[in-house]
Formats: structure tokens, C-alpha cells, sequence
């Protein structure tokens, strides 16, 4: 058995104490363990150590949500489908009961080195979970910094990772089938908490989006439907995107005005709430 480690130290999502008794408990059980510093910044610069990783038939990846790191090994080029159970979640999971899974005895844990914050790529962006994308393009059209991108076959991809602004999730909440996945939020609904019962599938998904906004026109059916949930995520989505992107910073009021579809923009119109045309990065189309 190999594990690979994310010690997420860019995200610290992972609480430090069980981390080391994680560590401790592996190394007394001589496992090989392969430390990653933020397996979200390997993903971001498609590191072809996870392709070799990836095809280990007995590799086990500690990190963090198991849709989450999924779908990050998808982006690196790594895929992992296929393979239940390779991913055991330190986030939400005891130390015990992973070591417990993995058949390892549990020891004491010894304070392990401070992980070294990684500068090799990006650690917040979005992953696209591609079970529940169905490449509608909102969240490029959305996206004021150009991280997503469009093969020439109309595939949506996370194209520049690196161009996300940190703490910003607001593409999850306009997705209507609930793909976007951003691994370092604290919001299970973004982050891709598995919570049973209480997660959408892609069709309840689609479902509640269209029972708000009817089938037709997004952009032409979102006013007057304020009172309603969905509506409510694309308020906040809305704001949390002119605060990353007003030239103004996000300060002063913003009044939720929904952005006009790409075929009624000008040229060169940026799709900010506020209306500031020099806002953030334009796309490039």
C-alpha cells in the first residue's frame, strides 16, 4: 500500500493534530507514505506525479472530501474513477478511524514538521465535477477573470486556476446542476461534502432551477423572483463577484442587476453587478 498525504498547507483545511497522528500512525506501521504540501496547487499545475501516483492499483489518498479530490485528480490528468475507497477524508473523518480503514495501528503522535506553504500553482479555484456538468457555459459567461475555458467542442474546463480570486466561490452557487466544487471552502454545499440526504442530485439539481426560472431564459426570468432560494444563492453570488472585481474594491452599495446575456452586451462590457465596465479581468473569447 502507498498513501499519498495532502498536508494542505496552503488551504489548512485539515486540522494539524490529526494530521500527525495520522503521520505517526502510518510510519509505525511502515507504510509508504508520499507527503504532497497542497495537492490542490499539484492539480492546478497538472504535476505529473499524480499520473504515476494514479496508477498505483494500491494507492490510498488522505486529503480532504473524496468528490473534491476526485475531481482534482480528473483536472491533473490522473484520473481515479473507478477506484472506491482510495480517497479517506481527514477533513471530516478521526484519525483513528482512518488508520482503523487502512489497518494500521494507531501511535502517538509526535508534532511533525510545519508544512511549507506550496508557490507551485494555485490553491483556491474551482474543480468541475463532470457526473453533474452539463457545459451550459454560465460559469464562463459568469466569470469575470477568465477561469474557465471551452474546448472547441463546447467541453467547459478550468482553464486558468491561477486567475481565481481567493474566497470567492460565487460560480458554484450560479451552476444548476451543482458541479462546481471549490475543495478549500468551509460551506459543504461548495466544497463537496458528501451529506447524505441533504446533497441535490444533478436531476433535483436541474429540477429546482428550473421550477424557479422556468425553462426558458435565465437572464429574462430572474426578475421578481427574489423571495425564492436559488434566486437568494445568485444574489450572493452576484455580490461576492463585484466584490472581487469593482475597480472600487467592493465597497458602497451594489444592486442586484443580473447580468445581460453575452448576446446583449457592447463589446468589451464587463458583466459586473455594479455596472463598472473596467471591472476585473475581461474575458477573452
Amino acid at each position: 500500500m502507498k498513501v499519498l498525504l495532502c498536508r494542505c498547507s496552503n488551504g489548512g483545511v485539515i486540522p494539524r493534530n490529526r494530521e500527525a497522528e495520522i503521520l505517526a500512525g502510518l510510519r509505525k506501521g511502515g507504510v509508504e507514505v508520499m507527503e504532497s504540501a497542497d495537492l490542490c496547487a499539484m492539480a492546478a499545475t497538472r504535476d505529473d506525479s499524480l499520473r504515476e501516483v494514479a496508477r498505483d492499483p494500491d494507492l490510498r489518498v488522505i486529503a480532504c472530501q473524496p468528490r473534491a479530490v476526485e475531481w482534482l485528480f480528473h483536472m491533473a490528468g490522473a484520473p481515479l474513477a473507478g477506484k472506491e475507497g482510495v480517497v479517506l477524508d481527514a477533513r471530516s473523518r478521526e484519525a483513528s478511524e482512518i488508520l482503523d480503514e487502512l489497518g494500521v495501528p494507531e501511535a502517538p503522535a509526535v508534532d511533525p514538521e510545519p508544512p511549507v506553504p506550496s508557490s507551485r500553482g494555485a490553491s483556491w479555484f474551482p474543480t468541475i465535477d463532470f457526473s453533474r456538468c452539463s457545459h451550459c457555459d454560465r460559469c464562463r459567461d459568469f466569470c469575470l477573470f477568465d477561469v474557465f475555458g471551452s474546448s472547441p467542442g463546447g467541453e467547459i474546463y478550468v482553464k486558468n486556476p491561477s486567475n481565481c480570486k481567493p474566497n470567492c466561490p460565487a460560480c458554484a452557487r450560479i451552476c444548476p446542476e451543482g458541479a462546481i466544487v471549490f475543495p478549500q471552502s468551509g460551506e459543504p454545499t461548495v466544497n463537496g461534502l458528501q451529506i447524505p440526504g441533504k446533497e441535490m442530485t444533478p436531476e433535483e439539481a436541474v429540477a429546482e432551477a428550473e421550477g424557479i426560472f422556468g425553462k426558458g431564459d435565465l437572464y429574462a426570468k430572474l426578475q421578481g423572483r427574489s423571495r425564492r432560494r436559488r434566486v437568494s444563492l445568485l444574489k450572493q453570488a452576484y455580490a461576492e463577484r463585484a466584490a472581487c472585481g469593482c475597480s472600487g474594491g467592493g465597497g458602497g452599495d451594489v444592486t442586484f442587476e443580473p447580468s445581460p446575456p453575452p448576446s446583449a452586451r457592447t463589446p468589451g462590457q464587463a458583466s459586473c453587478a455594479c455596472g463598472d465596465s473596467s471591472a476585473g479581468k475581461q474575458q477573452n473569447r
